[in-house]
């Protein structure tokens, strides 16, 4: 019989995914009523603040998708005319990825993310938030850095 440590987390991490699936979904619906599929969206997050654009290479690292699938993703917003791919300065043989003009319109998709955090914080005191945002930050350190298995 698992101990009580164990039954915690695990519905703690299935709770966690069902907040993950549930909030994905809104979103993605919001975003499917404007032509934005989830792909769009999180690659125009991934380029949020990069000035110079960054490289497919780091594109594919940072969203985890591969070189073809980036490709794929780039190409469509390129013909929404979103995005631009532009010889690197400092390699040759790479190209970066950068906003145009035109990603202007599409400053409404960070209120679709607002919106749907304000619905699921709904009603939560900031400083439970503020609690939780620390534990998950810790967790998401715990799963990516640490390998020290842990006793059971």
């Amino acid at each position: 019989m698992p101990d009580t440590l164990t039954v915690f987390t695990t519905l703690l991490l299935a709770r966690i995914a069902r907040v993950d699936r549930t909030a994905l979904q809104l979103i993605q619906e919001r975003l499917a009523e404007r032509g934005v599929t989830l792909a769009e969206f999180r690659l125009i997050g991934a380029l949020l603040g990069e000035r110079v654009g960054l490289t497919q290479r780091e594109l594919a690292e940072r969203l985890q998708i591969t070189a073809a699938s980036l490709s794929a993703l780039v190409g469509r917003l390129e013909k929404k005319g979103l995005l631009e791919r532009t010889p690197d300065e400092s390699d040759a043989r790479a190209f970066r990825v950068r906003f145009t003009p035109q990603i202007a319109e599409y400053d409404w998709v960070q209120d679709v993310v607002v919106e749907v955090e304000r619905r699921a914080t709904r009603g939560i005191p900031a400083a439970e938030l503020e609690t939780t945002s620390r534990v998950l930050a810790a967790m998401i350190g715990n799963l990516e850095i640490d390998d020290t298995p842990v006793p059971s």
